[in-house]
């Protein structure tokens, strides 16, 4: 009975470690805070293909909510770098985004930003939020 128990933890073990071992050398790199410097993140690179994607492309949904942030938008216009620049410098941006975690909203026709593009924008606030 006592090798049938062992060998079933074992197994488990064996499981668990070989399903933790599917990571991608990536999606660790890029939740790394180490990875963070002006040569890996840049505002036209990384940050403003985010931007279009999830908060200013202006596509509506089944709701008639589109995407808050489009040209001329009356909440804040973030299709230029110096509109987003002044919401980051207001320190709106990471405390909704970072902080918060609550943009794009749930209403709002944009997909939510996962954990990689969130770190990014993290470590391009934290250099700056150079225009690079």
């Amino acid at each position: 009975m006592r090798i049938i128990y062992s060998r079933a933890v074992l197994g488990t073990f064996s499981l668990a470690l070989a399903l933790a071992s599917g990571c991608t050398a990536n999606s660790v790199e890029e939740l790394d805070p180490t990875f963070c410097d002006a040569n890996t993140v840049s505002y036209q690179a990384d940050i403003a293909p985010i931007l279009e994607r999830s908060c200013n492309n202006g596509s509506l949904n089944t709701n008639g909510n589109g995407i808050c942030h489009q040209s001329g938008s009356p909440i804040a216009d973030y299709t230029t770098f110096d509109n987003f620049k002044g919401a980051v410098d207001a320190g709106i941006i990471n405390n909704r985004v970072i902080v918060s975690g609550d943009m794009p909203p749930s209403y709002s026709s944009g997909p939510r930003l996962d954990a990689a593009e969130i770190q990014q924008l993290k470590c391009w606030i934290d250099l700056g939020a150079p225009d690079n």
